[in-house]
């Protein structure tokens, strides 16, 4: 039997194909067009994510040699932070705000001095759902009145497949909105945000069942009408499903649009691997795709990320002078600044493209090891390994530059697109298809070890 997980990125939109004993038979990605404006705008249609996901399912049936007919359950993962507003007929009213979008700044100011000493503590960041949804009532009222239901992005794609409108526990407490301990919508903190409780999903368990395939969603997929979805999850969550078994202490660094490290402290209450969120950074993956784009040729030809590794892998460390600061869309860490800024410095006649590529994955990665070295007193002392999964592991180059960098030694599991694989398993569960408290395992595949003289170079320019 197979199943499907399907995760909905910032950037990207996936779907894997594996057997309900974790082994893959497919995988397939699709970019996913984002739209930015200066200085602090950055969204989605949600549209574009339900379009991309229609086709990775079908290119990832069509890779793995399987119909719809041959999936026995469908399980979804998706990206934080990203208020999608339906109305009575399910049709998305605006273009999804995402996280890393700064323009609820003020807003968010504003509900940080109503809400102060609220309980429990309220996490009022512009990266949470809670300031947005505030913006949208402050310039685009009719927008929100018009609104039947406030979803985030994986909720979007799975109403669209079954018509079950819910959300999960980790992306409600994602929002800024939900009482983790009460288990329940906070509707003080909605009505200062301007939403009524009405619009407001149902929470459920991202194991539990969040419906079937309906007719319109299996002819818009090539899924089977019928068969079951998991409610699912973020895609942080997610990642550390799909990460499978770590012990106690192991650090797990995420890299993809963005960077996020934690630590691993035990379980969680759907049996995975429960890690306390340590520090996160903004532009990681999104500072690659920006200089793939200004690097396009005059005819808007753009390279891809293996030709973006080519030109950058003979500049030697450091760039030759060039730094590059990645705060392309403000700063989460290590301190939250909305309105921080990006920079090139050490720019020469001397210098060209492939210096400017090497400077990008070396900024991301100073910034990674500001983040560490904030969330970890010891690092810098002894940095020890991590786990790494995400989209980066794709590029051996950025890889080893993040190693250099932090003197980390990379431990890299087989398969590092971990969101994904945490959706299928949750798939695999709410069927009924596997055991409740079943990991599967994702074993090391290989390890990124620090080379000394590198690391003594990037402790300099760091």
């Amino acid at each position: 039997m197979l199943l499907a997980g399907i995760d909905i990125g910032t950037t990207n939109c996936r779907c894997i194909v594996v057997d309900t004993a974790g082994r893959v038979h497919s995988i397939a990605s699709q970019e996913v067009p984002m739209e930015t404006s200066p200085p602090d705008r950055a969204e989605i249609d949600p549209e574009n994510w339900w379009e991309a996901t229609s086709s990775v399912i079908r290119q990832a049936l069509g890779d793995a040699g399987a119909t719809g007919n041959d999936l026995a359950a469908v399980g979804l993962s998706g990206l934080m932070h990203a208020p999608v507003l339906i109305d009575a007929k399910g049709r998305s009213l605006l273009p999804a705000q995402l996280w890393l979008d700064q323009r609820c700044a003020s807003q968010a100011a504003a509900l940080k001095e109503r809400l102060a000493g609220h309980v429990p503590p309220l996490d009022l960041r512009t990266s949470v759902s809670a300031p947005k949804l505030a913006w949208i009532a402050e310039n685009d009222p009719q927008a929100l009145a018009a609104a039947s239901s406030v979803l985030l992005p994986k909720d979007f794609i799975r109403y669209r497949l079954t018509g079950d409108l819910a959300t999960d526990i980790s992306d409600a407490y994602g929002t800024g909105l939900f009482d983790l301990v009460q288990g329940a919508w906070m509707t003080d903190v909605a009505e200062a945000v301007g939403l009524l409780s009405t619009q407001l999903p149902l929470v459920r368990r991202a194991d539990e069942p969040g419906g079937r395939i309906t007719a319109q969603g299996a002819a818009s997929c090539g899924l089977s009408a019928g068969t079951p979805v998991a409610t699912g999850g973020s895609d942080g969550l997610c990642a550390r499903l799909g990460t499978g078994i770590l012990p106690r202490g192991t650090k797990l660094i995420y890299l993809g649009t963005a960077a996020w490290v934690a630590v691993v402290d035990g379980t969680d209450e759907i049996g995975g691997i429960h890690a306390v969120d340590a520090g996160a950074t903004t532009s990681t993956g999104a500072a690659m795709r920006w200089v793939r784009s200004i690097l396009a040729g005059p005819k808007g030809d753009r390279f891809d990320y293996a030709e973006l590794d080519r030109l950058a892998k003979d500049v030697p460390p450091g760039s030759a002078g060039v730094m590059f600061f990645p705060h392309l869309m403000g700063e989460r860490g290590p301190k939250n600044i909305p309105s921080a800024t990006a920079a090139w410095t050490g720019l020469t006649l001397g210098h060209d493209q492939s210096h400017m590529i090497r400077s990008v994955m070396e900024g991301t990665a100073f910034q990674l090891r500001m983040v560490l070295e904030d969330s970890f007193p010891t690092h810098a002392q002894t940095p020890v390994a991590a786990r790494v999964t995400g989209g980066v592991c794709a590029s051996k180059l950025w890889l080893q530059i993040m190693a250099d960098v932090t003197g980390l030694s990379l431990e890299i599991p087989g398969e590092p697109e971990t969101p994904a694989m945490g959706a299928a398993l949750l798939g695999g569960r709410a069927a009924g298809l596997v055991e409740q408290k079943l990991l599967w395992r994702n074993p090391i595949e290989r390890v990124v070890v620090a080379d000394p003289a590198a690391h003594r170079e990037y402790d300099i320019a760091y």
